[in-house]
């Protein structure tokens, strides 16, 4: 998979990625839920999207300032939850 460069194409990516049963999971729980998943998913999307290194999307989710990789994985967990609802 060529690397995402921006939050959208990561989480269009994700949805891809994902089985019915996880997205199925995943868009039942609550928001406030998804600190729960961040041992899973989260690691997944880190792993995936090689989060230390990929600097385009650090970028686009976190801007300019305090681009930290766990707040963007955090930051593509959500926008993955609101799209699945």
């Amino acid at each position: 998979m060529r690397p995402c460069m921006d939050k959208k194409e990561a989480v269009d990516a994700m949805i891809q990625i994902m089985d019915i049963d996880d997205k199925e999971f995943y868009a039942r729980s609550f928001k406030t839920d998804i600190p729960k998943f961040i041992p899973t998913l989260g690691i997944q999307i880190f792993k995936t999207f090689d989060m230390k290194n990929n600097k385009p999307l650090l970028k686009d989710c976190c801007g300019e300032q305090n681009q930290n990789p766990e707040n963007a994985t955090y930051s593509i967990m959500v926008e993955l939850w609101e799209r699945l609802q």
